[in-house]
């Protein structure tokens, strides 16, 4: 039977799980699974596989039963359910901290560092303000110099990580500058704290526009009615549009200021049902 341990996703444990035992016995299929565990509609774990169902702990428990889990796998895969599951941002982030306590698991290989890298929306700030400051263990200094201001004791922190990440480093005259960023995990793991890093951002964003002079920050928005060949077309233009900027970014030689750039596009509606047309 598949690691347990190794998977990131519930749903594709369960597709495995079931390939390998209908090397054995034919007739141990979703359905067969649905009935085991006395499932009214049959094809129901097919639509959790797919990921158009969740599953309740009823279910989780009698599928650990039918798959033969034993009691650490029961504990983990019960933590990677309600982890995949999870609607909010707080759940995520408490069932992803269960995840890393396994050892068995890959992602225990991760530093909690990395974790907290794109969780704090100042850790990268900070590390692109050593480019234009000269940033020293003044950590009051350099605490002000943020927008928003951080604590002297959240700008310790930061440099601490980032040192211990080799993103930053600490010259002979006990300056701080910038080393080439090593940061590499999976990408199930990876795409959790991409996620974790937009929603810091977003929310500095959410206070930008209280907080910072509009001379100094350009926010709009626009609501349009497309369909998905438009969708995609935007959707590249923008990928070219942070590549121009980027390009742009790499041209300053002497940089004097930090900028936050966000881009966003997302549905606000349920798309129309074709099949009433």
């Amino acid at each position: 039977m598949p690691n347990i341990f190794t998977y990131f996703d519930y749903r594709q444990f369960i597709k495995d799980c079931c390939r390998e035992r209908q090397k054995v016995n034919p007739h141990f299929s979703y359905r067969y699974i649905s009935q085991k565990i006395g499932l009214r509609s049959t094809g129901f774990l097919s639509m959790v596989v797919a990921g158009k169902r969740n599953i309740s702990d009823r279910i989780i428990i009698a599928l650990c039963k039918i798959l033969s889990l034993k009691k650490r796998e029961r504990s983990f895969f019960t933590s990677l359910v309600r982890f995949n599951q999870a609607e909010t941002h707080e759940e995520k982030s408490h069932f992803y901290q269960e995840l890393l306590s396994y050892k068995e698991s890959p992602i225990s290989t991760i530093k909690q560092d990395q974790y907290e890298f794109y969780t704090k929306w100042y850790y990268s700030v900070i590390r692109e303000l050593i480019a234009i400051q000269q940033v020293s263990d003044d950590h009051q200094h350099t605490a002000k110099l943020l927008k928003p201001q951080i604590k002297p004791a959240q700008v310790r922190e930061a440099l601490e990580v980032l040192s211990r990440l080799e993103l930053i480093y600490k010259d002979k005259e006990g300056v701080y500058k910038r080393c080439e960023p090593v940061i590499t995990t999976g990408e199930t793991v990876r795409s959790f704290e991409i996620h974790l890093f937009h929603k810091a951002m977003l929310d500095l964003a959410k206070s930008a526009l209280t907080k910072i002079h509009p001379d100094e920050r350009e926010l709009s928005t626009v609501t349009m009615s497309i369909n998905e060949e438009a969708y995609q077309q935007i959707k590249e233009k923008t990928a070219q549009y942070r590549r121009e900027v980027m390009a742009i970014a790499r041209t300053v030689n002497v940089p004097d200021s930090v900028y936050q750039l966000n881009i966003q596009i997302f549905p606000v509606a349920e798309k129309k049902d074709k099949s009433s047309t």
